[in-house]
């Protein structure tokens, strides 16, 4: 059978018209020679040109006469006329869809490509954007060239699967691009016929982006999990400390009467150690949660010195300190800045393997409107911490705040991020300068909130005695037992309750007896019972000039830093210090 193609539109015409011939002038005799002509025209069409058998079409045309000729050529004028119409409809419905397939190909967000196994046989637009590679190169390679060395094995495995099935659908896999990156895809693919033999059509959609978004998703899922148990167990650990403090200060302060001064010494080492171990709770509260800065009056010299020592213990580095003279009192959460400190020291001192000098700098800025930096208008400290270790890589500069990234084998990404913000949460900013192979210089801007300079007498004095009578709020017996020693030792009356439902039945029965109390110390938080807020409020109901004095072991909790929203007058953070707590509540007392 000759194609259409080959005999074309007019071809196809003659043959029907030598079809009519023979159909209807078969029995003449005139025409017996025409019959021979006719088939020998459907048979030579098969093997001669065209153009020959029209010649020989010829022949046959004068043996008919000019009417019967024209009987002949009419319909085959109509029928041509009729075909040629609906095969240019025909022809345009095709182009049409051939260029709607042309444009779904190329514009198409997934790779498409047609392989052999051996060779790529075609390649869309995507497909090079995705692997990196031009057309011809593509074209050129193993497809298995472009399969992660690790996924091999189980592309082999599909393969024979695709084989079996005849079609592949939604296999997650690793490649390699042409730069070495390695993206993860989602692979789909069918065997087709091309060009009359087997081949593979399939497809490659990019999910590089989608499955590092679940994997964010799911750190953040865990670390919300780790959020709990942290905070529980913070609270918990806070309470325990508040037990070791309140009495080993208790302790310290009988020591003192009897003038021991070696166990003096002994206690002031377990009361710091106790403080260190504060330290590391309100860090571990500081990774998993918002961390409201709790400020406080604060020696910002003292608190770099201590946390950058500490942080350099065992280190091959060392610490050199530049501060400006007269540095003032400010107002920051010491612990929380102590831990930025802590964070950008040991990471300066990590960038130098061998040992090296960290340089830290302190200064007092004035901020103003031309200040190219997104801060507010007015006095900053300035702290920099300085390395002459490797460098950061310029790509790496716009990422290293941002939550879990990070360039260390073993590093989870937190540290800085971290930083980023406690920093932000003090209304300060944050920035890095580096180069590689030079160093780098990470620069702290606080906001100057100058505070009150700390009275003469040491928290670790021995408290004047005063007269009163306080009310305890407490879930743990440990803490409310070493509340009431604590402050009966220095002469106040003190009644106790192990939740707040309790407490506010305690403040209205000694309110309606003539004899109210001159202070409320209320836990925040307590498991299954009425907390510290909800009895405030019930409290300030009955007796709106109460003295309240909220405290908890979640040190970091909103309500310790913006107290006085909620109706108390003063917080006590745990773990504390008999003397810390005295300190606390004599403002409230009489001599």
């Amino acid at each position: 059978m000759i194609p259409l193609s080959v005999i074309g539109f007019m071809g196809l015409g003659f043959i029907m018209a030598v079809i009519i011939i023979i159909i209807k002038y078969w029995n003449r005799p005139y025409l017996r020679d025409i019959r021979f002509l006719g088939i020998a025209v459907l048979l030579l069409l098969g093997f001669l040109p065209f153009s020959q058998c029209l010649t020989l079409f010829g022949y046959g045309y004068e043996l008919l006469k000019f009417s019967e000729y024209i009987m002949i050529l009419l319909p085959f004028v109509l029928f041509l006329f009729f075909f040629t119409l609906f095969s240019r409809k025909e022809e345009t419905l095709l182009v049409e869809s051939e260029e709607r397939y042309r444009i779904l190909v190329e514009e198409s967000n997934d790779g498409i490509f047609i392989t052999d196994g051996k060779k790529f046989l075609f390649v869309n637009e995507r497909m090079m954007d995705i692997t990196g590679y031009t057309q011809e190169e593509l074209l050129s390679i193993n497809p298995f060239r472009l399969i992660h060395p690790q996924e091999v094995r189980r592309i082999i495995n599909a393969v024979k699967t695709l084989k079996e099935q005849g079609s592949l659908n939604s296999l997650k896999s690793r490649i390699l691009r042409k730069d070495k990156k390695t993206l993860i895809v989602l692979f789909n693919a069918k065997i087709i016929r091309h060009e009359g033999k087997l081949a593979v059509m399939g497809t490659i959609k990019d999910i590089t982006d989608f499955e590092t978004m679940q994997n964010e998703l799911l750190k953040q899922e865990k670390l919300k999990s780790l959020t709990i148990l942290a905070g529980g167990i913070a609270h918990d650990f806070n309470n325990f400390l508040t037990g070791i403090m309140g009495n080993l200060s208790i302790l310290k302060m009988e020591m003192k009467h009897m003038k021991n001064r070696e166990i003096i010494e002994i206690l002031d080492e377990a009361l710091e150690a106790c403080e260190k171990a504060r330290g590391l709770t309100a860090q571990l509260m500081n990774f998993t949660r918002s961390g409201t800065p709790v400020k406080e009056a604060t020696s910002i010299e003292k608190i770099i010195k201590e946390s950058a020592e500490f942080s350099l213990r065992g280190s091959k580095s060392r610490c050199e300190f530049h501060f400006q003279k007269d540095l003032p009192i400010v107002r920051i959460d010491p612990v929380q800045i102590s831990q930025v400190i802590q964070n950008l020291v040991i990471n300066a001192s990590q960038a130098m393997p061998e040992g090296g000098v960290v340089r830290i700098y302190v200064v007092v800025v004035d901020v103003n409107e031309n200040y190219p930096l997104p801060l507010m208008p007015g006095k900053y400290i300035k702290i920099s911490i300085v390395d002459n270790g490797k460098g950061i890589p310029e790509e790496h500069l716009g990422k290293i705040f941002d939550p879990f990234f990070t360039t260390k084998e073993k590093g989870s990404g937190l540290g800085l991020s971290v930083c980023y913000r406690i920093v932000k949460n003090h209304n300060g900013h944050i920035e890095v300068e580096s180069e590689e192979g030079k160093g780098t210089a990470v620069h702290v801007y606080l906001p100057l909130e100058e505070g009150k300079p700390t009275e003469s007498r040491k928290e670790g004095d021995s408290p004047r005695m005063v007269r009163g009578k306080v009310l305890v709020m407490d879930d743990e017996e440990l803490v409310r037992d070493l509340v009431k020693r604590g402050l009966e030792k220095n002469g106040i009356s003190v009644d106790v309750a192990s939740d707040g439902e309790e407490a506010v039945q305690n403040y209205r029965k000694a309110l309606e007896s003539g004899s109210p109390y001159n202070a409320v110390l209320l836990d925040l938080t307590v498991p299954g019972g009425m907390g510290g807020v909800e009895a405030a409020r019930m409290i300030l109901k009955i007796h709106p000039e109460a003295n309240l004095i909220v405290s908890s072991g979640y040190s970091d909790d909103i309500v310790l830093s913006e107290y006085t929203k909620y109706g108390f007058k003063a917080c006590l953070p745990k773990p504390y210090t008999i003397q810390k707590l005295i300190k606390t509540v004599e403002g409230f007392l009489s001599d």
